[in-house]
This record gives C-alpha cells, sequence and structure tokens, in this order.
C-alpha cells in the first residue's frame, strides 16, 4: 500500500517520483504463445478493475486479423499470475478479446450477436475484399498459419500493486493515458471510485442521451474524470451558505486523495441529486441543443442548479415556465455565436429583451474566461456568476441573490 501512496503524491500521467515509488525490480517471466496458445488459455484469463472495457469496433477488429494473416508482429502481452492459478491481463485485452470474438467458439461472448465479425484482406489496389470469418478457414492453411502465429508474453510473478505500478508504466511512455484511465488506476483501491462507478451507473442513460458524454467519451471512460471534478467541487463546500466551492480540474487528483470515505459518499449523492434536478429541467431533446451540453459549461450549469438547490428554488415550477426555456435557448444561442466569433454581428437575431438584458458583453466575458483557461477556478467562478445574473431571478423571485466573491478558490 506505501507504494501506490507515493504514486498518489504525484501528478496522474507525470509520475515524477517514479523511481521512489518502485522500490523493487518487478520479476517477470518472457515466453512466446501461439494464438492456439491463447484459445487454450482464455478461460483462465482475469481482468483488473483498472482495466477499460472492451471498445474495439468492426475495423479495428478486422485489422488486427488482417495483421495477423500477413505476419506483421504484434505488440506482447502482460500478465499477471496469481495465486489461483488465473491470469490476470493487465495490457492486451482488446487483442486478446478480438481473437476470441473471431473464433466464436466461447459462450460468454456468443451471448450477444454483435460480436460476430469477419475480417477482411486488403488488395494491393486499397479495396477491402476477401471477408474471412474463423469458420471458413476451417481445414485450411491459413488457419493453420493463424493458429502458429506467435505474440510475445510477459509473465509477472508478483503482487497486484506489481502490476498496477507495471501498467501505469508501460502506458505513460510515447503517448500517454488519458486523465480518466490514469485516476481509475491510481485509486483503484479506494471506495471514492467504487461509488464514481455507481454514480456513472445510476446516470448513465441520461449522461449519453443528454450529449454530455459520447461515446468514444464512454469507451475511454472519460466520465470518471467527469464526475470526479463534479464530486470534487462538491466536497469543496465552504461554509454553511451552501455556495458551490471552484476548483481547477487540474486539482482533481489532490482532492480525491484528500477525501475520506464518510464525505465521499455524502458528495457523491449530492451530486446525484443536482442530476436529477437538471434531467428533470430539460428533456433530452432540447439539452442536446443547448450550449451546456459541452464539459465546461456543463459544469456551469451544476454549479448554478447545485446553489439554486440550497436555497430551495421551486425546480417544479421553472421546469414549466417557458421563459426559463426561452432564456436558455438565448443564452445558449449567444454562446455558440460568441465561440463563431459572431456574436455582434449576430446580437439582430436575439429578442429585444436579450438585448436589452446586457446579454452581449457579459457572454463576452463568459466566453474570455471559458477560452483562457477554462477549468481554472477563477475563470468557473466567472463563469457560474454570469449563469447566475441570467437565470438566478426566475430560480429565486422573492430576494436577490448573494454573489460567490466570497468563495476563494
Amino acid at each position: 500500500m506505501s507504494s501506490i501512496r507515493a504514486i498518489r503524491k504525484t501528478e496522474p500521467g507525470v509520475l515524477a517520483a517514479w523511481n521512489d515509488a518502485i522500490p523493487t525490480v518487478p520479476n517477470f517471466s518472457f515466453d512466446t504463445w501461439t494464438i492456439a496458445d491463447i484459445y487454450k488459455h482464455y478461460n483462465h484469463f482475469e481482468y483488473p478493475a483498472y482495466q477499460r472495457s472492451y471498445t474495439w469496433n468492426g475495423k479495428n477488429r478486422s485489422d488486427l486479423i488482417e495483421h495477423i494473416m500477413r505476419g506483421y508482429p504484434l505488440p506482447g502481452l502482460f500478465m499477471r499470475k496469481r495465486a489461483d492459478g488465473k491470469l490476470e491481463i493487465f495490457d492486451g485485452r482488446q487483442r486478446i478479446t478480438t481473437l476470441a470474438l473471431f473464433n466464436g467458439l466461447f459462450p460468454d461472448l456468443q451471448k450477444d450477436p454483435n460480436n460476430a465479425f469477419k475480417a477482411f484482406l486488403s488488395l494491393e489496389s486499397g479495396e477491402r475484399a476477401y471477408p474471412l470469418s474463423y469458420q471458413s478457414l476451417s481445414g485450411s492453411s491459413m488457419l493453420r498459419s493463424f493458429l502458429s502465429y506467435r505474440i510475445g508474453v510477459s509473465i509477472l510473478e508478483g503482487s497486484e500493486m506489481d502490476a498496477l505500478h507495471t501498467f501505469i508504466a508501460i502506458n505513460t511512455h510515447g503517448k500517454r493515458l488519458n486523465k480518466s484511465t490514469v485516476l481509475n488506476a491510481v485509486f483503484s483501491d479506494r471506495p471514492v471510485l467504487a461509488g464514481l462507478k455507481k454514480l456513472y451507473e445510476r446516470h448513465s442513460e441520461n449522461l449519453k442521451s443528454y450529449g454530455i458524454l459520447s461515446t468514444a467519451s464512454v469507451s475511454n471512460m472519460k466520465y470518471i474524470e467527469i464526475l470526479a471534478d463534479l464530486v470534487c467541487s462538491v466536497h469543496r463546500t465552504c461554509d454553511s451558505s451552501f455556495y458551490s466551492s471552484f476548483i481547477s480540474s487540474k486539482n482533481v487528483s489532490m482532492f480525491l486523495e484528500q477525501m475520506g470515505e464518510k464525505k465521499a459518499s455524502e458528495s457523491i449523492t449530492e451530486v446525484s441529486k443536482v442530476l436529477d434536478i437538471i434531467f428533470s429541467l430539460f428533456e433530452a431533446k432540447e439539452f442536446r441543443n443547448t450550449a451546456f451540453r459541452k464539459m465546461a459549461d456543463f459544469y456551469t450549469l451544476f454549479s448554478f442548479v447545485r446553489q439554486m438547490l440550497h436555497h430551495k428554488a421551486d425546480f417544479d415550477t421553472v421546469r414549466r415556465d417557458p421563459v426559463f426555456h426561452a432564456k436558455i435557448r438565448q443564452f445558449s444561442m449567444a454562446i455558440q455565436e460568441g465561440r463563431k466569433g459572431d456574436l455582434e454581428r449576430n446580437v439582430s437575431s436575439l429578442d429585444v429583451a436579450s438585448q436589452a438584458s446586457n446579454i452581449v458583453p457579459s457572454i463576452h466575458e463568459y466566453m474570455i474566461r471559458r477560452s483562457l483557461g477554462c477549468n481554472s477556478s477563477d475563470a468557473r467562478k466567472i463563469r457560474h456568476d454570469i449563469t447566475l445574473k441570467h437565470f438566478g431571478p426566475l430560480f429565486m423571485r422573492t430576494a436577490p441573490l448573494a454573489s460567490t466573491d466570497h468563495l476563494a478558490a
């Protein structure tokens, strides 16, 4: 456990204290396996929690089979031999699963009809032709050549921590791991990570249908980074006034490290409540046409709705108010024009009320804070206050709202 704490003290993805974090060299044995060997061992493979799920599409799968058929070398596989005899794959899951799908013999993979696929070999003309399935190769020399193809295998005789260190090491040279993957690995033994995954499971359908998460961001576990950012912002509540506190996205790992299990659970519960409110205020189709589906702007909406929650706003009344939805459209239109740099030229497209509300200078400031350090604590605070100015009165019709000046991030 001491070694993983040493990793957490470094910036994720940078690991400046790498030599201090690993006092001993992991014990590896090296071998080459044929694809037939991989099929033989397949039912003994397990995958650690920090490994992303299977994400390859049809072209990725077909390209792998073609590379093997043509005899091109492939990167090696990394696995850890566990005490129970299982082999824990910590690098190579996409390739192993693709080979199993091509074979089509494994019941756990056959449950999904989308898993069956054929490989296409490219012709010299550049066309993709000759679709091949595993069954069509039966008894052929091509199948024998396929099954005898060799891949390098590195087998670790060590602990789960040794595997985790190795996983980070081999993925932080060249093209670096994305932030979510590093958070998933570094905090794999912490309850907060399990809480973030449950939070995602609860809201995954809405996060996708509302356009906040794309298919690619789900595949790359981007949701961990996004939800961790929201949870950390809730964790930083400063005082009994319950205003949102603004943190820089760069400091998420630091706040996750400081967060105790009880506070993490409370913060995750509150994030879930705010997300429920946001999804109740909008239909999915309407939300996808707003500026708030962009992540920087979604954070702004989240912090604003959270503040309204603690002011006991009547969200049901707001949801039914056509003025609210009209102002959302106007605000989003102004932001979108601001992104194009055409805000002044297109101001005529906004109605008189929007022009009279001095929205253009506010959006100029909003866009400046969005483009220059858009996830810094100061930029987030200013965007929040601009949103508060334009939408606060609709939520709190009785008394003027205080600003967030007292919240130094």
